[in-house]
């Protein structure tokens, strides 16, 4: 009698060993003391159906998904703009005239990198020390309360 006795009692204690930890979850529905983070959960545009499932498109790894969030995309459409236009690589046919009148004269391809190379120098001509500023402002009385110290 004592036997079945001890084995229920060991049977209880490891039940309530059992119940003593929560798991840990992860992920944006984690459940903690202050609930689910809200921000880590994104909202997705609405599933659709298309209208022939025999043409739809083989999936692309890394491609985008119809439902992913496009917040430039939104904003183009919400501003009046076509959100086809950003994912052209060709200009488009209304500023084609612009850019052919600007290149009439030739144009270089790496021109980001010669404008930065060539800005670069007159940047440093142009370049403020701010203490020696600092000093000039103060020496002809001006309040600078909001100052750095010195270096």
């Amino acid at each position: 009698m004592a036997l079945p006795r001890i084995v229920f009692i060991g049977v209880c204690l490891a039940l309530l060993a059992g119940c003593g930890q929560r798991s840990a979850a992860t992920g944006p529905f984690a459940d903690s003391i202050n609930g689910p983070d809200e921000f880590t959960a994104l909202p997705v545009k609405p599933l659709q159906q298309p209208a022939d499932f025999a043409t739809l498109p083989p999936p692309a790894p890394g491609a985008a998904n119809l439902t992913d969030p496009s917040p430039i995309a939104d904003a183009v459409t919400a501003l009046g703009g076509s959100p086809a236009a950003l994912a052209a690589a060709q200009v488009p046919a209304g500023d084609a005239a612009l850019v052919t009148h600007a290149a009439r004269y030739g144009r270089t391809g790496d021109i980001r990198a010669v404008l930065a190379g060539e800005q670069g120098g007159a940047a440093a001509r142009q370049a403020l020390d701010p203490y020696a500023e600092l000093a000039r402002f103060r020496a002809l009385g001006v309040r600078t309360p909001s100052a750095p110290p010195g270096p």
